[in-house]
């Protein structure tokens, strides 16, 4: 998240930048613009990867434990209380 702020602040920099220059200069900026926007997407899309993977992982360890105290004891669901 730190690189993502600090993304951020440098976009926000090229941008202010960008408006002020012409010509040469511009277009160096452009490119350094377009490739910390392109930085931060990867980062984006790297986090929240990471965070479904993290989340469908914790599911799973949820589930995992009730599907097995109903393979251990197969007749326990339907066995008649008394």
């Amino acid at each position: 998240m730190e690189q993502i702020a600090a993304l951020d602040r440098r976009i926000q920099m090229l941008a202010t930048d960008m408006r002020m220059l012409s010509g040469e200069m511009k277009v160096d900026v452009m490119v350094s613009l377009l490739s910390s926007m392109l930085e931060r997407q990867a980062l984006m899309e790297g986090e929240r990867k990471s965070m479904g993977e993290a989340m469908r992982r914790r599911m799973m360890e949820r589930r995992e434990p009730a599907a097995a105290s109903f393979e251990q004891e197969p007749g326990a669901m339907c066995a008649p209380a008394n």
